[in-house]
């Protein structure tokens, strides 16, 4: 099943939501599965959307949909902060094609992946 959650650029920037991406999976994904042999969950963000994918069979919506309306804590978001930062140093050849397509053809101030 997916669930779509729309996350609106923040001054043009893919930043804030994509941060906020990574908080909420962390309520998501538990550390514990993530060497498990099944992937109950995963995300993925294209500009002002983030799809949720979860496996109704591992997991139920109630309890997908419960941890992300939880609160994203201060120690969720230190912990992000690394991954992060990494993630956005290393941006592939495809996600700077999409980047300049999308500056092109909607608005040339968007920066999704780049640093401003």
């Amino acid at each position: 099943m997916q669930i779509y959650i729309r996350t609106p650029l923040v001054h043009d920037s893919q930043a804030i939501p994509h941060m906020v991406e990574h908080c909420v999976a962390r309520n998501i994904i538990e550390p514990t599965n993530f060497f498990g042999e099944k992937v109950r969950i995963s995300k993925e963000i294209s500009g002002e959307w983030t799809k949720i994918f979860f496996d109704k069979s591992l997991i139920s919506l109630e309890i997908v949909l419960e941890k992300l309306q939880a609160p994203i804590l201060k120690s969720v978001y230190a912990y992000e902060k690394l991954p992060f930062k990494e993630e956005c140093e290393n941006i592939g050849q495809g996600s700077l094609i999409y980047e300049a397509m999308i500056r092109k053809i909607v608005d040339k101030k968007i920066t999704l992946n780049t640093a401003r």
